[in-house]
């Protein structure tokens, strides 16, 4: 990516775009540039997210589904598992 500017989604409709493909896709065979776009797609998406406490994540796996409705439809796994 050659600008910063580029690396935000305009809208979330652009950052679905941009995070969908990732999601079927091994990390180590994706190019850098796609990673950047998934990654910026879900801090996009996820703001409340906490890099902070990335490595305090506990040991369960919830399937409950309270994400947001129009996610669900879109693809269920942007809510659920978490």
């Amino acid at each position: 990516m050659e600008d910063s500017i580029n690396s935000i989604p305009s809208s979330e409709r652009v950052a679905l775009q941009w995070l969908i493909p990732a999601l079927d896709r091994p990390l180590q065979s994706m190019p850098h540039d796609e990673f950047l776009k998934a990654w910026f797609a879900i801090g996009y998406l996820y703001g409340g997210l906490n890099p902070d406490e990335a490595t305090f994540h506990g040991t369960q796996v919830n399937n409950e589904d309270i994400g947001p409705d129009r996610f669900r439809l879109i693809e269920p796994r942007l809510v659920a598992p978490f």
